[in-house]
């Protein structure tokens, strides 16, 4: 028998016995209370996993549908698993995706019958080739140029291809004097980029009639115009230079005009290497050599290799082309 007055657990006044009451949240100071909207689920329900770490967790803040400020709702870290979904497209390797480690390309093979396919309606196509100083434009385009001279694209002879460098678009050292810019020959600005746009524009127009493109002496270091002639029977161009694919100025406007661009890359301590070789063996000292190289071509390589990603094909350049 209980006493009058006495709870079931002996202590007076006690009644039966309640839940106790958890303390109310409390919000920050100057923030008025808003009810927590219902957290949405971030990821689709998987097997639930213990998570270890704070890199697996997502916070997410909800708004309510109001314009008050956001409020952080309880539970609503969810595990993090890997994305699966679809990535933006890479640059090709010969036709493959470049996954980085490529070995150096050592025949022309796969090289020739991609561009042997741009050559097609009868109409004339324009190659593009780009790549940090050093990197290898000339070899490669000269080794084409050579190889489908031999073997050309169906229904073409010997002169249905050429090879018209962008380098012949350096402004004249008298110029680079004027405009002080002749200690970064060599840079974007030191180009005739619209007088290239011009010719590969000329060149797309595809007129019955002889186009004349200048060239690069290497020996003067300076451009000398009408060198390089190119022949109305001429169905593929190959033009090759640094800033093909750059963003900026005038460069822009080259791209719309080639049917592809190649990007050309090797090693930083290789392209160095070749660079002071090349300053050397047309002049300069090799302390001079490779100051220039360090201060100059660097600094273009740093704007072209930006570039690489929008190429159509990467082509390793480690070992010379036979």
């Amino acid at each position: 028998m209980i006493a009058a007055g006495v709870g079931r657990r002996g202590r007076a006044g006690a009644g039966p016995r309640c839940r106790r009451r958890r303390p109310r949240r409390r919000e920050p100071p100057g923030l008025p209370r808003l009810r927590a909207p219902r957290p949405r689920r971030v990821l689709p329900r998987t097997v639930r996993r213990a998570v270890h770490r704070a890199r697996d967790l997502r916070v997410v803040l909800l708004r309510g549908r109001g314009t008050g400020p956001v409020q952080r709702p309880r539970r609503v870290a969810q595990p993090l698993g890997r994305r699966r979904g679809p990535r933006p497209p890479r640059p090709l390797v010969h036709g493959r995706p470049h996954r980085g480690g490529a070995a150096p390309v050592t025949e022309l093979a796969p090289l020739l019958d991609r561009a042997r396919s741009l050559v097609r309606g009868g109409g004339r196509a324009v190659l593009g080739i780009t790549g940090s100083p050093g990197a290898g434009k000339t070899t490669l385009a000269e080794a084409l140029v050579r190889a489908l001279a031999a073997a050309p694209p169906e229904g073409l002879g010997p002169d249905g291809v050429a090879h018209v460098p962008m380098d012949g678009f350096h402004l004249a050292d008298v110029e680079l004097d004027r405009l002080g810019r002749r200690e970064r020959k060599g840079a974007p600005d030191t180009f005739d980029a619209a007088g290239y746009v011009a010719l590969v524009e000329r060149l797309r127009r595809d007129a019955d009639e002889v186009v004349y493109a200048p060239a690069f002496e290497r020996t003067l270091e300076q451009p000398v115009a009408g060198s390089i002639p190119v022949p109305p029977a001429a169905r593929l161009v190959v033009t090759e230079g640094n800033y093909l694919l750059l963003d900026e100025g005038d460069w822009p406007r080259v791209r719309p005009h080639l049917d592809e661009v190649w990007f050309c890359e090797v090693p930083a301590q290789e392209r160095v290497r070749r660079l002071v070789g090349r300053h050397t063996a047309f002049g300069k000292a090799p302390d001079a050599a490779e100051a220039w190289v360090a201060t100059v071509d660097e600094s273009n390589a740093a704007l072209v290799e930006a570039t690489r990603a929008r190429a159509d094909l990467l082509v390793p350049t480690g070992t010379p082309y036979a």
